[in-house]
């Protein structure tokens, strides 16, 4: 995963493969300001579960102005809720930057952050934002069990880099604690959960998979989140053929 030159780690701008002649473009720029606060976000995201809500928020946000997505446990019968949008399998090297914030009791997960194979529900990187370790991110895998990247405090923005590897089923993460960027950690080499089951992953989700069974008000909010992946070209430019083009947005 080496390959892959980020321009802007925390601001997505463009990314590219070098000597491979695969282009990386910004294919999803979710900022949620565009949807209806107090509402869930719309088309192309569904909501699954009921335990909760994931409600695009306008008092809570990163930066000056605008909305994040806020997670909040409503029911609590050991059930999990989340929302989540489907796009074309990845078939190569992906990254991911989104930034997120902790409130309230800090002995649960406040929300997860999960990408997977739709058609046998396999799950690809798991990224847990409080729970197994207290107030921390941590990441969890069938092989590596719980590891554990960076503590946290509430009520503060940290970003979060994953660079995935679909062919290789790993994935890279780093974790900086917004306008603090010497307060970071990275972590390489992470499993995915299902291994290589998950060899087509399509598929991303956000919620709260807590067993839910303690009545404990715990928010989470997502801002920012971006994806950045490889855009396929069938014309070379060079043979004045009219190929059809393709772009692998999700």
């Amino acid at each position: 995963m080496s390959r892959s030159v980020s321009l802007c780690v925390g601001c997505l701008v463009a990314a590219m493969f070098l000597g491979t002649g695969t282009v990386h473009a910004q294919l999803l720029d979710q900022s949620f300001d565009g949807f209806t606060a107090g509402s869930p976000p719309g088309s192309p995201w569904f909501i699954w579960g009921s335990a909760g809500t994931t409600l695009v928020n306008d008092a809570v946000y990163r930066g000056a102005g605008g909305h994040s997505l806020a997670i909040e446990r409503q029911l609590f019968n050991g059930t999990f809720f989340a929302t989540g949008r489907g796009f074309t399998p990845l078939v190569d090297v992906t990254e991911v930057f989104y930034y997120f914030m902790l409130s309230g009791p800090t002995n649960r997960e406040g929300m997860s952050f999960f990408g997977r194979d739709s058609s046998d529900n396999t799950v690809a990187w798991w990224v847990a934002h409080g729970g197994y370790f207290g107030n921390a991110v941590g990441t969890y895998s069938d092989s590596q069990d719980w590891t554990h990247i960076m503590d946290v405090v509430n009520d503060t923005w940290y970003g979060v880099h994953l660079i995935i590897d679909p062919v290789g089923f790993t994935y890279d993460i780093t974790v900086w604690e917004d306008g603090n960027p010497t307060n970071t950690n990275t972590v390489t080499g992470l499993a995915f959960r299902n291994g290589s089951a998950a060899d087509a992953v399509d598929e991303l989700q956000i919620g709260d998979f807590h067993p839910g069974l303690i009545g404990e008000e715990r928010y989470a909010y997502l801002d920012d989140l971006f994806l950045i992946g490889p855009v396929v070209f069938a014309d070379d430019f060079e043979s004045g053929n009219a190929f059809a083009w393709s772009n692998m947005d999700p």
